[in-house]
């Protein structure tokens, strides 16, 4: 597959183009604040609460297409919460998905998580089709939780255990985005 990913730390020097897709227009409400446009300060510092880990995904030549964040651990009851934000426009959605991937996989080796967690709104499903459909389960589902386009969407939550990611994680990433049959 000739799309590699790295992760890299998030800077400082990082957060005015964050900043710019989480504002972007066409984009912004599918991220952390639903389509509202918070100041830069109040930006730079909303990454960082409750942030575990959070790296920029980048490309083969090192272009930055993604944030991937684990975030609300729970080192008690062993589960973490996951967010992904692809740059607006292009492959973005395949780097940043295989960003998510790593990040899991990341979290997995870390830290003794039993679960992780994800909350995604019901418009935004098709994006994740690739990695639901390989060992996330829907634990709840808020129906009619979010306004969006003149309508309510469902906010479902997934999760993902330890156990299953040991066997989807053999699976080579390429195979992530093959069409199901």
């Amino acid at each position: 597959m000739r799309n590699k990913v790295d992760l890299r730390p998030l800077t400082s020097d990082d957060y005015k183009e964050i900043y710019e897709w989480s504002t972007n227009l066409s984009e912004s409400f599918r991220w952390r604040f639903g389509g509202r446009t918070p100041s830069p300060e109040e930006f730079a510092h909303s990454l960082w609460i409750n942030v575990l880990a959070q790296y920029l995904v980048v490309d083969e030549n090192e272009e930055k297409q993604g944030l991937v964040v684990l975030y609300d651990a729970d080192h008690v009851n062993g589960h973490v919460y996951i967010g992904v934000q692809g740059r607006p426009g292009g492959q973005s959605g395949i780097y940043a998905t295989l960003g998510l991937l790593r990040l899991i996989d990341h979290a997995f080796r870390h830290w003794p998580f039993r679960k992780i967690y994800a909350e995604i709104p019901e418009y935004n499903m098709a994006s994740f089709r690739s990695i639901v459909r390989r060992g996330m389960q829907v634990e709840g589902r808020l129906v009619s939780h979010i306004f969006y386009q003149d309508r309510y969407w469902d906010l479902i939550t997934h999760s993902l255990t330890r156990e299953i990611w040991a066997e989807v994680s053999q699976i080579p990433f390429a195979a992530i985005f093959e069409k199901e049959t």
